[in-house]
This record gives C-alpha cells, structure tokens and sequence, in this order.
C-alpha cells in the first residue's frame, strides 16, 4: 500500500495468551512507524531490540535512560511511532509491560506493526 509516496507494510508479532513478549520480527531494513491492536489488555508497551541479526537482544531506551514505553489501553488501538527511534534495528520484539514489571496477555495478542521503507 503506497501511503504519500512511501512505501507502506505490515508485520505482525505475536504475545501467546500467558506470555508477555512476543517473538522477534525480522524488519528486513524497514523502520517502524505505527503498531496496531485489538484485544490488548491494559498495560504498557516495550521492546526489545537486536542489532546483530538475533544473536543479542537489548531492552529499548530512551536517551534520557528511561525505558521507551508507549501508553496503550484495552481494545483497538493504533499507537504511531517515531521512526528514528528504530533506525538501524535488524530484529524487534514487542512486550507487554517492562522489563522490570512485565504484563502477561490473558489471550494471544498480535500486534501489527507498520512499516516503512526508509529510501522512500
């Protein structure tokens, strides 16, 4: 789908119901830009992040050293994200809660994450 000139996809990155993080998504060179929800149950939002092709994941920080968290709620939502946060990420994984406080799903969550091609 081409969304003003650029060059718009969609991922999605599954939380099984009694987990709180998701398996990782290969961005493939893309930059996030968006994640939609569905059946979210309230908590924050947080990822963890591999610049290594998977081997090594990192939870994601802000440059102030705080936890880059997204506020969400329950039911469908559609949360946009500064891409420059994500530059350079080879592999994302998204989590319920924090790493400190993490939130398990009641039922399996797919979250969708929307990307762009950064060239375009």
């Amino acid at each position: 789908m081409a969304i003003l000139g650029e060059q718009i996809k969609s991922k999605t990155a599954t939380i099984a119901a009694g987990a709180s993080l998701s398996g990782a998504v290969v961005l493939g060179g893309d930059l996030l830009v968006g994640v939609a929800l569905t059946t979210w149950d309230s908590a924050g939002m947080t990822f963890q992040a591999s610049v290594d092709g998977g081997v090594t994941f990192y939870n994601v920080y802000k440059d102030d050293g705080v936890e880059l968290t997204f506020t969400t709620s329950t039911g469908n939502r559609y949360v946009a994200v500064d891409p420059s946060i994500f530059a350079g990420i080879e592999q994302l994984k998204v989590r319920s809660g924090t790493s400190s406080v993490p939130v398990n799903q009641t039922t399996a969550e797919v979250v969708t994450l929307i990307l762009r091609d950064p060239a375009s």
